[in-house]
């Protein structure tokens, strides 16, 4: 492309670019060196904290420093029932009856 035609003009110099994702083998270690951002969504504190620490190891060796990275998660709470209270409680004492050695499938 030439001579396009761009306005408003940024106000920063480049748009920062975030990447959502949790993959730990390589997404992770992708944001560490490219991102200036990293958001995933929907998982639990221990599961972030966890993320976040892989994603400190990687930042450690990447050609910028590591406080210029942001972080954010998100989450979603609902009122259960007393109902779905309830079915929670059948469905995770039925998991629980599952041997540990049981074959997955029908």
């Amino acid at each position: 492309m030439t001579d396009a035609y761009c306005n408003p003009k940024p106000l920063q110099k480049r748009p920062r670019i975030w990447l959502g994702g949790g993959g730990e083998k390589r997404f992770l270690r992708m944001v560490a060196r490219h991102a200036d951002a990293w958001n995933v969504p929907f998982i639990g504190p221990d599961v972030y904290a966890e993320k976040n620490r892989i994603l400190d190891d990687g930042v450690r060796g990447a050609p910028r420093p590591e406080e210029l990275l942001r972080t954010s998660t998100s989450g979603s709470r609902c009122r259960a029932t007393k109902r779905r209270r309830r079915e929670a409680r059948r469905l995770e004492e039925a998991i629980r009856r599952i041997p540990a050695d049981a074959e997955p499938g029908c």
